[in-house]
């Protein structure tokens, strides 16, 4: 997947796709994630948590992008 990295604890992801839908998924499953801007509409931005959090996200992510 594509990203734009980030020097803080976030990262903005490409799904390729309008972000607010990937968004409903996510929260389907439990998972919020960041909004989407106007200028990067298919791009999710990611909160790094601890590492149980992000196994859920990826878990989450996998079934999300399927």
């Amino acid at each position: 997947m594509r990203y734009i990295p980030s020097v803080s604890n976030h990262f903005l992801v490409d799904v390729r796709r309008p972000g607010r839908e990937i968004s409903a998924a996510f929260r389907s499953r439990g998972i919020l994630v960041g909004r989407t801007w106007p200028s990067l509409p298919a791009h999710v931005r990611v909160t790094i948590g601890t590492p149980d959090q992000m196994n859920r996200f990826k878990t989450a992510f996998q079934k999300a992008m399927g």
